[in-house]
């Protein structure tokens, strides 16, 4: 999924590295969300436990940051239910002082369990990249506006 906003690469980032913030709009969703790294490592070393309803059912999951370059790249690496998630954001630089944000989510299945949650998952796929696309519209909504 690619977005093109118009804000500077830097604010992009900033917004997409500040997990307070995204803790706490994840709490005001009905998640509880754990940090469980001492915050000492700063965002390279950042790692969550969560809980969250998905497809009619509270949810487990594990995340931790895989890869950070700042202003540039943020990748997340989660587990939950049998599955093995990553998600990947590139920014880059377009015309004048927009950015082009493209993300990427691998999901696999690692068990028996995780297989049948990502069939459920294909089954709901428009109803669940729907909900992501009005999620990232809203965040460049938020962006262009410098209300991040």
């Amino acid at each position: 999924m690619t977005r093109d906003i118009r804000a500077p690469r830097a604010r992009i980032f900033d917004a997409l590295s500040d997990f307070e913030t995204i803790e706490n709009r994840l709490r005001g969703r009905g998640a509880l969300v754990e940090r469980v790294d001492d915050g000492g490592a700063g965002p390279s070393g950042a790692a969550w436990r969560l809980e969250f309803d998905l497809l009619e059912k509270r949810r487990a999951l594990e995340a931790h940051v895989i890869r950070i370059a700042p202003d540039d790249a943020l990748a997340i690496a989660a587990r939950s239910s049998g599955l093995d998630l990553t998600l990947d954001a590139v920014l880059s630089d377009t015309s004048g002082e927009a950015t082009r944000m493209t993300l990427d989510a691998t999901i696999l299945a690692a068990t028996l369990k995780g297989k049948v949650l990502l069939q459920s998952m294909k089954l709901a796929r428009s109803r669940i990249t729907r909900a992501i696309e009005n999620r990232i519209d809203d965040l460049v909504v938020r962006a262009e506006q410098g209300r991040l």
